[in-house]
């Protein structure tokens, strides 16, 4: 669980920096409809596939960071966590980065799944329009590209 959290965060880090708004404190009036990215945690035949979906073209690369650097690690985490990782680039646009974990046990449903507060003010959430239908289909490309390759 650990390990499918951090590839998760990392991934998602990843997206938010390809993704904008590029300032160092954001506010929630920065974040425009642009500004999005798009997530998706599959089970598939007792491996997890964590894919992160970004407006960016460019791929992730892996760096050599000094020992002292703050960050530059995140890819590097990834393989080192990751039976595989790639990129895949869906004709909707942007990129899907993706990564495949292991089970050890399948996983079990509960009714019970707490519910997280949704504090995004309705001035910035995403819209209903070409940019929400773009991220949907990425990840629904992604997710066809998988099950064609099996």
């Amino acid at each position: 669980m650990g390990d499918a959290l951090l590839v998760v965060s990392e991934l998602v880090t990843n997206a938010v920096t390809a993704t904008g708004p590029n300032m160092t404190t954001p506010t929630w009036t920065d974040v425009k409809a642009d500004h999005i990215l798009g997530v998706q945690l599959r089970v598939v035949a007792m491996h997890l596939y964590v894919e992160a979906w970004d407006r960016s073209d460019e791929a992730p690369r892996t760096k050599s960071p000094p020992a002292d650097a703050e960050d530059g690690r995140g890819i590097l985490l990834v393989e080192a966590l990751t039976k595989r990782w790639g990129t895949y680039r869906p004709p909707a646009g942007g990129k899907v980065v993706w990564a495949e974990l292991p089970l050890i046990n399948a996983p079990t449903l509960t009714q019970e799944v707490p519910t997280l507060p949704h504090r995004v003010p309705s001035d910035v959430r995403v819209p209903n329009g070409r940019v929400r239908e773009q991220v949907e289909t990425a990840l629904m490309e992604r997710g066809l590209e998988g099950v064609r390759r099996r």
